[in-house]
This record gives structure tokens, C-alpha cells and sequence, in this order.
């Protein structure tokens, strides 16, 4: 006997924010356990080649004693632009978060770092605390809206970053309204998907918040917005955990 899913979100409409093309699960999921869904895109992802210094690095990346991941998109980014032909001698590996390490194990790499909080900020404090005996070279991938402080704080600690751009994080040009629901959760799964959504959309008065981890909740709050519930696991997968 097939068990039915439990309906518990029938009755609850949820606004997913990220790109269409990563959100088929998520959506599966939430209309299988009766809820509402309206896909409304703030971001679009646009993997580029990096320009010709950083792709000339990306050939000698033995070089380097590190490589570190700020985004599950600077993985596909960078996978594209080696044509998933990742060397057989990789630097040792840091991802951001959860959703980055496993983008990398998907290309059957597995990350030897991984900060506590999955922060740009505790990324480059816990990743250089581990790097005290001499100072090391780092080659980072990442997109166009990488944070200056990510860098900053590593380049303080006394290590070389070299950056290599891989895709960028862009505003949609066309989006759809947003029909008067009284009380919709709100999913973010980034700070650029909440911040470009206040430039596209109004927050209606009883919406609920909902954020994917630590960096998009400070992005909500420090735009005078509470988060109702933040995920414990910093993946789409741990949004689903805390619904509704």
C-alpha cells in the first residue's frame, strides 16, 4: 500500500524567489504536502568566463594551496568553464555552506573545509585560523556580488586571494505581480533574492518571512524586516524542514 504525504501545508501559499530552473524540487515537495506555490524569480544566473588573467589562473591551479567555493553557483560556474575537466591534483577545497559542499561532491569532490555558520564572514575567520604556520595562496570562485569583507578579512590575516569571476548574479528585466494574498511565506534563499525583491515587489503587512541561513537572514533584519523562521540546515532541503 502507497502511503499519501501528509497535507500539512493545504491552505498555505509560499513565494519562491530563486531561479526557476533550481526550484523543481522544492516546488514538488511543497504541492505534495498541499501547499501553494507562486514562482516569482529575483535573481537570474548568468554563468561568464572569467576574464583573461583569472582563466591564465585557473591553469596553474596546483599553484595554489587552496580553492575555495563561495557559492554552489561558483561551482557550476567554474565547472563550465573547464569543461568538467577538474585536475587530478586539486589545492585542498573550502565550500561556504551545505549546498556548496554537496554541488561539490556531485562532481566528486570532496571539500576539507567547512565553516561553522555558512557565512562569508565565519568562512574567512575559521579558514584562516587554520592557516597560521605561513601564509597561504588562495584562488577563490566566486560571482559579481562577492562580498569585500570575505576578502578583506582573509587578505588581513596575512594570505594571498586571487578571484576568479565565474557567472553573475543579475536582477530579472521581466517579473510577474504578485496577486493580494493576505498572510504568504516568503522563501529567500539568498541576500541578492530579498534585496531584489524590495526593488521588485512590496511586502505585504502579514507576509512571513522565511531565509535560508545566516547571510540572508542579517540581509532581512538590516533592512528592518523579522524573519519568522530561519533553517537550521542551510539548504533548500533544510527550508523545507522548518515549513510552515
Amino acid at each position: 500500500m502507497t502511503l499519501k504525504p501528509v497535507q500539512d501545508l493545504d491552505g498555505f501559499v509560499f513565494i519562491i524567489t530563486r531561479p526557476k530552473d533550481k526550484s523543481h524540487g522544492i516546488v514538488r515537495k511543497i504541492r505534495a504536502r498541499g501547499g501553494k506555490v507562486l514562482l516569482r524569480p529575483c535573481i537570474e544566473i548568468v554563468y561568464t568566463k572569467p576574464p583573461g588573467e583569472e582563466a591564465a589562473m585557473l591553469a596553474r591551479m596546483d599553484d595554489f594551496d587552496w580553492l575555495v567555493f563561495l557559492s554552489v553557483n561558483a561551482v557550476n560556474g567554474l565547472n563550465k568553464v573547464i569543461k568538467g575537466k577538474w585536475p587530478k591534483h586539486l589545492p585542498k577545497v573550502a565550500a561556504i555552506g551545505p549546498a556548496t559542499a554537496a554541488g561539490l561532491e556531485a562532481m566528486h569532490i570532496e571539500p576539507d573545509f567547512l565553516p561553522s555558520r555558512a557565512t562569508g564572514k565565519a568562512l574567512a575567520q575559521e579558514l584562516s585560523a587554520t592557516m597560521r604556520e605561513k601564509p597561504a595562496k588562495i584562488l577563490m570562485a566566486c560571482g559579481n556580488l562577492v562580498s569585500p569583507e570575505t576578502v578583506s578579512v582573509i587578505r588581513g590575516y596575512g594570505h594571498e586571494v586571487q578571484l576568479v569571476h565565474v557567472y553573475e548574479n543579475i536582477k530579472p528585466k521581466q517579473v510577474r505581480p504578485i496577486e493580494d494574498i493576505e498572510k504568504p511565506y516568503i522563501l529567500f534563499f539568498s541576500p541578492s533574492a530579498f534585496k531584489n525583491f524590495l526593488d521588485l515587489y512590496e511586502i505585504p503587512g502579514q507576509a512571513r518571512l522565511i531565509s535560508i541561513g545566516p547571510a540572508t537572514t542579517s540581509a532581512i533584519v538590516s533592512c528592518g524586516y523579522k524573519v519568522y523562521k530561519e533553517a537550521d540546515v542551510h539548504t533548500a532541503k533544510g527550508i523545507l524542514e522548518v515549513l510552515p
